[in-house]
C-alpha cells in the first residue's frame, strides 16, 4: 500500500518540479529580455557645453577692427552730407538776400533749386542710413559663421559634443504682453549653465589667434 501510493505520488511531485522549473526559466528568460532591452535604449552620456554669445562678440578682436573700418566709411559719408547740408545753407542765405517781390524771377527759381537739393539730402541721408544696417548685418553674419567654424574646431578638439548658445543670462523684459512673454519664454535654449561647461574664453582665444596669425 505505502509502494502504491508512493507511485502515485511521485508523477505529481515531477510535474510540479518541471513546472517550477518552466516558471523559473521564463522568469530567467524574461529578465535578460529586459536587461538586454534597457541596454539598447540606454543613451551613453553627453558632453555639453555652452558659449555666451554677447560676451564672446564684445571679446572678439575682429569685430572690432570690423567696426573700425565701419566707423570710417560712416565718417566718410557723413561729410558727404555735412556738404551738401553745407550748400543748402548757403542756397538759404541766397534766397534772403533777394527781395520777395523779385520780379525776375530768380527768387523762386533759387526757391526751386533748394527744394530739389532738400529732397536729394534727405534721399542720400536714408539711402546711407539703409546701407550702413546692410554692412552691419553682414558683419555680424560674417563674425557668426566664423564663431561656428571654431566652436566646431573646438568640439572635435576637446571632445564635445553639443555645444550650445547660453542665453540663461538675458534678462526678460518688465513690461510685455502675455503672448509675447511667452514667446520669449519658450525661445530660451538653457536655463543655467555652470562655469566648467562654458566654453566662451577658449572659443574667443582660438578666434583671435586666428585672426591676429600671419597671412600669406
Amino acid at each position: 500500500m505505502n509502494t502504491s501510493a508512493s507511485r502515485s505520488f511521485r508523477p505529481a511531485h515531477a510535474g510540479l518540479a518541471a513546472l517550477v522549473c518552466a516558471l523559473v526559466a521564463g522568469a530567467f528568460a524574461l529578465g535578460s529580455g529586459r536587461a538586454e532591452a534597457t541596454a539598447v535604449r540606454a543613451a551613453s552620456p553627453s558632453a555639453i557645453a555652452v558659449v555666451d554669445l554677447p560676451r564672446l562678440l564684445d571679446g572678439l578682436e575682429e569685430r572690432k577692427y570690423l567696426e573700425d573700418e565701419l566707423n570710417a566709411e560712416i565718417d566718410s559719408r557723413q561729410q558727404e552730407l555735412d556738404t551738401i547740408v553745407g550748400q543748402i545753407k548757403r542756397m538759404q542765405e541766397d534766397i534772403e538776400m533777394i527781395p520777395e517781390n523779385d520780379a525776375s524771377g530768380t527768387r523762386m527759381q533759387k526757391i526751386r533749386d533748394l527744394r530739389i537739393k532738400e529732397v536729394e539730402a534727405r534721399a542720400l541721408r536714408q539711402f546711407v542710413q539703409e546701407q550702413l544696417s546692410l554692412e552691419k548685418g553682414q558683419m555680424l553674419a560674417t563674425l557668426y559663421n566664423k564663431i561656428q567654424v571654431s566652436v566646431c574646431d573646438i568640439l572635435a578638439r576637446d571632445g564635445w559634443d553639443v555645444i550650445l548658445i547660453d542665453d540663461s543670462g538675458l534678462d526678460l523684459p518688465q513690461m510685455a504682453q502675455e503672448a509675447q512673454m511667452l514667446q520669449l519664454i519658450l525661445q530660451r535654449r538653457v536655463l543655467c549653465a555652470g562655469d566648467r561647461v562654458d566654453i566662451t574664453e577658449d572659443v574667443k582665444t582660438l578666434m583671435n589667434n586666428n585672426f591676429n596669425a600671419p597671412r600669406p
